[in-house]
């Protein structure tokens, strides 16, 4: 049973804060008037667009993740590491992070595991601008 509030969300039977679902073409600044945030992005963007960018699957993520309420990532980020060979210990250390159970980080590692064995500025850029368009993230 759900019954309406004064800030156009509705509770649940526990009280508990429901936010309806919108559809991805519903623009931004609807959405920052009938839950009264602001969420840095154009008005006109669309709710579609600005999930993408920021990495959420769901409205009801994005209003929780901007209230501070949302306790886990929404989705694995694809990252791109780059380095400095002598960097190497700092960067091995970052990536046993996502296997650590007492860590909760998730992401996919999109970078080299190895230097490209080529001279020529054309082929490495070309592998390099490959793999960093894949990636969501770029640390």
């Amino acid at each position: 049973m759900h019954s309406a509030c004064d800030d156009n969300e509705f509770r649940d039977g526990r009280g508990e804060d429901v936010i309806r679902r919108k559809r991805s073409d519903t623009r931004v600044d609807s959405i920052e008037a009938t839950y009264r945030v602001d969420l840095h992005a154009r008005g006109d963007m669309l709710l579609g667009t600005l999930l993408a960018e920021r990495g959420f699957e769901l409205q009801s993520q994005l209003i929780t993740a901007y209230q501070g309420r949302l306790k886990y990532h929404a989705r694995k980020r694809r990252l791109f590491l780059s380095f400095h060979a002598e960097e190497r210990p700092r960067v091995d250390v970052f990536r046993r992070l996502a296997s650590d159970p007492n860590v909760n980080v998730e992401f996919y590692d999109g970078s080299l595991q190895v230097p490209l064995n080529s001279e020529r500025a054309d082929y490495i850029k070309k592998t390099l601008r490959k793999r960093m368009s894949r990636a969501s993230v770029a640390v």
